[in-house]
């Protein structure tokens, strides 16, 4: 059962790019991403905690069509795809968890630092 969900996963890459690449709907690189999260989870009891499981939910429940978490240790984040439109009722269902905006660019990652 394993091998056909990482299968998928590994799938859902060269899906993505095409979304990305191409003229398609955004929001199906959302739904891609709720797929990806619900096959990792399907894994291990231990890819998430109920806390998380708990932010992914609400912002689903207020707009998110899709999320990823980032990092590992322990720490990292929560990246949501959402419509635009969305994004205040998933601000204020999160409050009172740290925003962090992102944006797009040519230049790579960066190091940042937020003192908060």
């Amino acid at each position: 059962r394993n091998a056909r969900t990482l299968h998928r996963m590994h799938q859902m890459v060269d899906e993505g790019t095409s979304i990305l690449r191409g003229d398609n709907n955004l929001e199906e690189f959302g739904q891609l991403l709720h797929e990806g999260w619900m096959l990792k989870q399907s894994l291990s009891d231990k890819v998430s905690t109920p806390e998380i499981n708990q932010i992914y939910q609400t912002a689903r429940d207020h707009g998110a069509i899709g999320g990823k978490m980032i990092g590992a240790g322990g720490g990292g984040f929560m990246l949501f795809f959402l419509p635009p439109e969305r994004k205040a009722d998933v601000l204020k269902a999160l409050e009172h968890y740290l925003w962090v905006p992102i944006s797009f660019e040519n230049a790579g990652s960066t190091i940042i630092y937020n003192e908060s």
